[in-house]
């Protein structure tokens, strides 16, 4: 996700350098390259030709900027032209031109040149994944488009943002704010241009993040077909890219190669250098999912070369968390860990927390100021229309002034009413979000407890002291994939189910494990096997009920120790039904421990807490049940716990 706010130099880019005042808007290029949270945008090309502008065009930028020391509009030009030449440069030199180009704009009074220049500060941080910095220029040229009433300008300006929200995990409101750019290109005729592709493209990415491959392959071909039309030779170079990155995502790797190859060659013939490190990386993971390990990490090694000279921080992170999976499935773990450990730290760099946090504090901001200026705008429309009417005969119509006056008051307390109650909303929305995220921290922390990691290591420790290097190494590759499971899925509202299913066998696998395989373990998906990949619910909701049964339920129990999970689908509801059944002594009885029942107080509240935000609001709860099993004679025969969890469909 980079910003589509890319802007061309003037068709008549050779009269500027003269000295001449004509200018002609700037057109916006555009964006990005489909994958987890990488892409690239369109390289600036000159609109008199198509083609890319060689090396020695783009350097030449410093020496005529050192020529033209006019402070006027021909120079704000030069300055934005310079800086989107060196969009993916990391010299500072860029940051410094694009800051020249705000002030001079300001000083002159150069409306248009100070909404490219503030665009350009944003780019350059984009670029970097500083988000934060990004939206906050990105919303200070919306706002200035939006009072200037410049729509071409406000198509660059929202485009950016949504690409900041797709990079966030916001990609809903990015698609609303992409959907609203195209439908602005449609209604001034725009239909096929740079413009238009690019807004497609960004549209086409946030598909993609939200799994939704087919409709973002749609909108990829409807980008190539008008970049072939229009012979926009990076504009194809993406496009192929984008569609070989979406097939191997449906696991068609063999038709993503074909494209990918075609992207190859098209980047060599076109010199679109910088999109080589994604196309190489493609090609790594379509070989990994081949079982070509070995081809597979030379091209992902390749690409982190590649993503490292180009100071391509997310690119890298991504072939960072490809090779710890390539190495860890060819059994080399030392590799593994490292690479591993290196994408969690470049991750956390990019995504922090303060970061997230500033981001949703700069959009609550934008929308609050935005409608405080609409309500200041009707105030002074109602104060105008007041002074004309003053103008006229005042004893004629001095009742019908007092009604409108009256009237206006009665509106202007309504409408402030109105809003309060909107922040209001507003307010308690961000408070229960906060709560939910607070909960969701908290759930993780009742799954990945101490105890739990203190166990597991404990378990490897003792592998290694019996040399049995095979089982450490097993249980530790298992335990990290676990931890990492566990990461990524906090950050998501909704998986898979068969995500949910293959995190819960894995914990399984890891529990009875340290328990020395003493524990029949039985998992009945044969009801919902087909739909797995299709239904979608929240995460982690079940596994504190399955840490339960063994901790427990079946910890206390000496002999013939079991547990059963199943999963199925409602009769009439659209609801998925897990039953976590087990043998063991029963709530009563595991009630006397008193370890196990501190730890228990703190999985069971932190879990009933997330349940109690999750089903805020919502019409069909998540609901569960507890039902004590007794024997023939009365006596404790286990625990059954059923959970009830409302799912979604990814073709919904």
């Amino acid at each position: 996700n980079i910003p589509a706010a890319l802007q061309f130099p003037s068709q008549n880019m050779h009269q500027l350098l003269r000295g001449s005042d004509y200018l002609v808007p700037m057109i916006p290029a555009w964006k990005k390259c489909h994958t987890l949270s990488i892409s690239i945008s369109f390289l600036y090309i000159l609109i008199s030709n198509g083609n890319t502008l060689a090396q020695q065009q783009v350097d030449s930028f410093a020496i005529k900027l050192g020529q033209y020391k006019r402070a006027d509009s021909v120079r704000v030009e030069l300055l934005v032209d310079a800086c989107v030449s060196g969009v993916f440069k990391s010299d500072t030199v860029y940051l410094a031109w694009a800051n020249e180009a705000v002030q001079l704009s300001e000083k002159i009074g150069y409306r248009i040149g100070k909404i490219r220049g503030t665009n350009c500060l944003g780019n350059y941080y984009y670029q970097r994944s500083i988000h934060d910095k990004a939206l906050r220029y990105y919303l200070d040229a919306l706002r200035m488009a939006e009072a200037d009433q410049n729509n071409d300008a406000i198509v660059i300006a929202k485009s950016n943002v949504a690409n900041v929200y797709n990079r966030t995990n916001r990609s809903q409101e990015a698609i609303a704010l992409f959907k609203a750019c195209d439908a602005m290109l449609i209604a001034s005729g725009d239909t096929l241009s740079q413009k238009r592709a690019a807004i497609l493209t960004n549209l086409s990415t946030t598909f993609s993040t939200l799994q939704e491959h087919d409709s973002s392959i749609f909108y990829t071909q409807r980008v190539l077909a008008i970049c072939e039309k229009k012979n926009i030779p990076f504009g194809i170079t993406l496009s192929l890219n984008n569609l070989g990155s979406e097939y191997i995502k449906k696991k068609n790797f063999q038709l993503a190669l074909s494209y990918l190859t075609r992207a190859r060659q098209a980047a060599d013939q076109y010199g679109m250098d910088f999109q080589k490190s994604s196309i190489i990386r493609y090609f790594g993971i379509a070989y990994l999912g081949l079982g070509d390990l070995q081809t597979g990490i030379r091209y992902l090694t390749e690409a982190a070369t590649m993503a490292k000279a180009a100071n391509n921080r997310e690119t890298l992170a991504d072939v960072y968390m490809q090779l710890h999976e390539a190495y860890a499935k060819g059994g080399n773990y030392t590799k593994a860990y490292q690479y591993s450990i290196a994408f969690f730290s470049l991750k956390d760099s990019i995504y922090g927390v303060e970061k997230d946090k500033n981001l949703r504090e700069l959009s609550t901001r934008y929308e609050t100021e935005k409608k405080e200026s609409l309500i200041q705008s009707l105030t002074q429309e109602k104060q105008i229309t007041q002074l004309q009417s003053e103008r006229k005969t005042v004893l004629l119509f001095g009742t019908v002034i007092a009604a409108i006056l009256l009237a206006g008051l009665a509106y202007a307390l309504f409408n402030r009413y109105h809003i309060q109650q909107q922040n209001k909303r507003l307010i308690e929305k961000i408070k229960h979000e906060q709560a939910l995220n607070q909960s969701m921290l908290t759930s993780i922390k009742s799954q990945m407890n101490p105890h739990f990691i203190f166990n597991a290591l404990n378990t490897i420790q003792n592998f290694i002291y019996s040399n049995d290097k095979l089982q450490a190494a097993g249980y530790l590759g298992k335990f990290s994939e676990l931890i990492r499971s566990v990461l990524h899925h906090s950050s998501q509202d909704q998986i898979a189910l068969e995500d949910e299913v293959k995190f819960l066998k894995l914990y399984v696998e890891l529990e009875k494990m340290r328990l020395n395989n003493e524990i029949e373990v039985k998992v009945d998906i044969a009801s919902v096997e087909d739909q797995m990949d299709e239904l979608m619910i929240p995460p982690m909701i079940i596994q504190p009920y399955i840490e339960n049964a063994f901790k427990h339920g079946l910890l206390h129990k000496k002999e013939d120790r079991q547990l059963h999970i199943r999963v199925r689908l409602h009769e009439t509801e659209q609801v998925l039904v897990w039953e976590i059944d087990d043998n063991g002594v029963g709530r009563e009885a595991a009630a006397g421990y008193q370890q196990q029942r501190v730890h228990q107080s703190f999985a069971s509240s932190a879990t009933q807490k997330r349940l109690e935000l999750l089903n805020e609001g919502r019409k069909n709860a998540i609901a569960v049940r507890f039902v004590d099993k007794k024997d023939s004679f009365g006596q404790p025969a286990g625990t059954k716990v059923i959970v009830e969890i409302p799912y979604a469909t990814t073709f919904a």
